[in-house]
């Protein structure tokens, strides 16, 4: 036995480092001495377990590698073990209904798998992060109210789509939690109360999320409002209250993750944000072009536009006030109406005739993107 309890405090000796006394290690030697050499019950099991803990948490200089390197020698030890009681009669005349002669640690402790045992003991070291970000302009659109916003997630370039997903390199399973950081947000009518808080739900998670009396409103984070100007068309910040992480952790996992449906509030009344997309039409007007909506497009002077499927019947001709329409980075307007947005483009010189009206026009200022940790607990029972 003295061998088997070197064996296993070697192991730990060997991932321990810098602790100020050897009494984490004599600990939970200890309580493998205690494990093996005594009949198991289901109370001494959840005793090992929260001694552990406990002894963990007090000194955590355990990296997340330590349990694994622990059991691993546990293990060879206890196989080393069960072969001597083999050979030896005086052992074998112990093994009795009263003591369970074990394979394993994880056998010992009634769990699965180490990757289990390993989540008993060490719960973060199990946790994974993945990174995603929301942006509004790439979205489903299914539905269009401008209140509700779904994305796909996908873990996979295949099949992705640019225009409906958010992309992540971590497959979404047994989600523990999530974490938004801070971003910019669209003016927005109705956004500013005395309040100054928005609120911000994913209805996947609707189960597990703070209630609010008024509207039983739910929500999982509570953001403070920090205004960028003067102007009402000027964007917010919604940033933590305080010195208060924007975190959400579940007490019980969700299983996985296929979409992420959000929606905002004031923090009690849903918020219908400005479209952030129109159709319109393209004339030229001396050395500037104009575009015209169907819909009151909530832009001011300055804000930037975005056109995209502008083409005439002459398009080499026309290749260069095409391109210029057309430019990723988009246009600022120096005048708005409320149907219409000018743009600095000279069209005067075009050969052909515009096709393909109305175009599609995005708007910049309506836009956001939310950076947000997803928390998923690694591994596989």
């Amino acid at each position: 036995m003295d061998a088997i309890i070197t064996q296993i405090r070697d192991g730990l000796d060997f991932k321990v480092t810098k602790l100020e006394s050897d009494k984490l290690v004599e600990h939970i030697t200890y309580t493998f001495k205690q494990q093996v050499t005594r009949p198991y019950t289901k109370e001494k099991i959840m005793k090992f377990i929260a001694d552990t803990k406990a002894a963990i948490n007090t000194n955590r200089k355990l990296l997340s590698v330590d349990i694994d390197a622990l059991v691993t020698n546990a293990e060879t030890a206890l196989s080393d073990q069960k072969r001597s009681v083999g050979q030896s009669s005086a052992l074998s005349s112990a093994s009795s209904s009263a003591t369970v002669c074990v394979d394993s640690i994880a056998s010992m402790l009634g769990v699965g798998s180490i990757a289990t045992l390993r989540r008993e003991l060490n719960p973060d070291s199990c946790i994974t992060r993945a990174y995603l970000l929301l942006d509004r302009r790439y979205y489903s659109r299914i539905p269009s109210d401008n209140i509700t916003f779904v994305w796909n997630i996908s873990s996979q370039s295949a099949g992705y789509d640019v225009n409906s997903m958010c992309q992540t390199t971590t497959l979404l399973r047994r989600i523990t939690g999530m974490k938004v950081l801070p971003f910019r947000f669209p003016s927005t009518l109705n956004a500013v109360t005395e309040v100054n808080t928005i609120s911000m739900l994913f209805q996947e998670f609707f189960a597990q999320a703070y209630v609010a009396n008024e509207n039983r409103r739910r929500f999982h984070f509570l953001l403070d409002i920090e205004r960028t100007g003067s102007a009402p068309s000027d964007p917010y910040n919604l940033t933590n209250i305080g010195y208060n992480v924007c975190e959400y952790l579940f007490d019980s996992p969700f299983t996985d993750l296929t979409t992420l449906t959000l929606t905002f509030a004031n923090p009690f009344r849903l918020l219908r944000l400005d479209p952030d997309q129109l159709y319109g039409t393209i004339a030229a007007v001396g050395a500037e072009c104009k575009i015209t909506f169907t819909e009151a497009n909530n832009l001011a002077v300055g804000d930037v536009i975005i056109v995209s499927g502008y083409s005439t019947t002459s398009p080499s001709d026309d290749s260069v006030e095409i391109a210029l329409v057309n430019d990723p980075d988009g246009w600022a307007t120096t005048a708005v109406t409320t149907f219409t947005a000018t743009i600095p483009i000279d069209l005067s010189g075009l050969v052909g005739v515009p096709v393909g009206s109305p175009y599609l026009v995005y708007f910049e200022s309506k836009r956001f993107t939310i950076p947000l940790e997803v928390y998923c607990v690694s591994g596989e029972d």
